[in-house]
């Protein structure tokens, strides 16, 4: 054979050289990759499963004819990430959906509150709560957006600074010194100092897949609610909130919980490859190590989401759902043994394990003190939530070490951020 048409490659040599291996095909390993590829590096993707995307992969779960995003589907910085631009994504191949209706909550008394991209329309959903906190909400959504662009978006690509120096840097500005002050709060005093009415929302995830005959229609003032990119029922109060949270922390889970829900169909018709169902999931917080087991409460749980579900919308009824598949905390943990105890985030977010101590002060930026080794994952520094931060950060470290000419540049927030703060 060989005679005839040359030496076959040989998919998995049992030797073989490269000057970049990198284990695990995640967005951050992918991205790592493609940066250092470009550059001239001769680079290997080794992947534990027969999937590639990690978090991002896409997965006919609801078989057959049906496809779910089974962990990240809201990306939220996609704005500030560096890739889409260095590889001209926003061109061709790659179509972000923004839609302007980006949250919707019902409550039960039919009642809506909708957050959308045009902040006037967010600020009219206030004001059938509060003239006053909607005046409020624009005022502190046109400093928080300064934050993103000035501060918090451009410092995801960019190696952490030593907390100190980082608080010394930031009091260079007034945004700067808004930014320290506003980080020594929690979400929910911020809630309650800037608005009087607003509604508040070792933790992980229960998401419950499902395939309906249509796409859930919301008991609800506002028809607009149900083409919201995401839907929040069950909780009536900051109160049923924070009761919710404390009894996660616990190991708990009664029937005040609350979640999300995205008619995922609606926004991507793709995921549908049969003529008949609609793509939908819940998802709440969830605790790992549940009270009485993920084995005994996974069935309990997923009819006490059907029956919330469908009392916030009456057309989700038992006989229109065509399949279900719930995951747990553990389920996620089996498919990704690097989300530990179901942490999608790949470690907890405490002061001792963000910035420059993520996951440590000798690894934060990508280089540990193995030579040769680095990292680029969820758990080093930014973070998760598919920023693409690590993989970049950990490009740009390589090609520095290994001596490759960088061909992309930093972009224009990213050097003025630079400049302002770190120079």
């Amino acid at each position: 054979m060989e005679g005839i048409v040359g030496k076959v490659f040989d998919e998995f040599p049992t030797e073989s050289n490269w000057d970049v291996v990198v284990i695990g095909a995640g967005p951050n390993g992918l991205m790592t990759a493609a940066y250092l590829a470009r550059a001239g590096a001769k680079v290997a993707i080794i992947e534990r499963r027969y999937e590639v995307g990690g978090g991002l992969a896409t997965e006919e779960i609801l078989f057959p004819g049906y496809y779910s995003n089974m962990h990240a589907i809201y990306h939220m910085m996609v704005d500030y990430m560096p890739a889409i631009k260095d590889f001209n994504l926003d061109r061709h191949a790659l179509v972000w959906i923004k839609p302007n209706l980006q949250m919707a909550m019902v409550f039960g008394d039919g009642s809506t509150l909708l957050l959308t991209r045009m902040l006037e329309d967010t600020v009219d959903s206030i004001l059938k709560f509060s003239q006053k906190d909607a005046k409020a909400f624009g005022k502190h959504a046109h400093v928080w957006q300064r934050m993103m662009d000035e501060i918090v978006g451009p410092a995801t690509y960019l190696p952490p600074k030593p907390s100190l120096d980082l608080i010394v840097s930031m009091q260079r500005t007034e945004i700067g010194r808004e930014l320290l002050e506003l980080n020594e709060k929690s979400p929910l005093q911020i809630m309650n100092e800037c608005f009087e009415n607003w509604k508040y929302d070792k933790w992980s995830y229960y998401t419950l897949h499902v395939v309906s005959t249509e796409m859930p229609k919301y008991q609800c003032d506002d028809p607009w609610a149900n083409e919201s990119f995401m839907t929040v029922i069950g909780f009536e109060s900051t109160d049923q909130v924070v009761a919710h949270w404390k009894n996660v922390m616990k190991g708990k889970l009664d029937k005040n919980f609350g979640g999300h829900v995205t008619c995922e169909s609606f926004w991507d018709p793709h995921l549908v490859r049969m003529p008949t169902g609609k793509v939908s999931f819940f998802q709440m917080h969830a605790p790992y190590d549940i009270e009485g087991g993920w084995e005994k409460r996974g069935q309990e749980l997923q009819e006490a989401t059907l029956d919330k579900w469908h009392k916030a919308a009456p057309n989700m009824k038992r006989e229109s759902i065509m399949m279900l598949n719930g995951e747990s905390p553990v389920d996620i943990e089996i498919r990704f043994p690097n989300m530990r105890r179901g942490g999608v985030k790949h470690g907890d977010y405490t002061p001792m394990q963000l910035g420059f101590n993520r996951p440590n002060i000798e690894c934060s930026t990508s280089k540990t003190p193995i030579e040769g080794l680095y990292l680029c994952g969820a758990s080093t520094y930014p973070g998760g939530m598919v920023t693409g931060g690590p993989g970049y950060i950990a490009a740009n470290k390589v090609a520095e070490d290994i001596g490759l000419k960088k061909w992309w540049k930093p972009t224009r927030l990213m050097e003025k951020y630079i400049k302002t703060y770190l120079e």
